[in-house]
């Protein structure tokens, strides 16, 4: 659930919840919207995220995810490449 206000949450439902995970930013404003959820629902847990906001973390992890695959499909082209000139090897094309 997402949210740009504390006051929106509904507080009374999630109270009644085993866990809540609270995971803003790690700026000033998400520090402080950390500790207002934490007043409205004390069982309330929170998630930093790696960096200072976690747009940034997803940004990471998208670029990585971009840069493997990029990495597996030169890869995969290497191997094909070997793969078809050993199986024209003695062959006139």
């Amino acid at each position: 659930m997402a949210t740009d206000n504390p006051q929106n949450l509904p507080v009374d439902y999630l109270k009644k919840m085993p866990m809540v995970v609270n995971a803003v930013d790690d700026d000033a404003a998400g520090k402080a919207m950390a500790a207002q959820i934490k007043e409205l629902i004390p069982h309330a847990k929170r998630l930093k995220p790696l960096g200072l906001s976690w747009n940034e973390d997803l940004g990471e992890r998208i670029n990585l995810s971009r840069s493997e695959l990029m990495q597996v499909q030169s890869q995969q082209s290497i191997s094909n490449q070997r793969t078809s000139k050993t199986a024209t090897k003695g062959f006139e094309l």
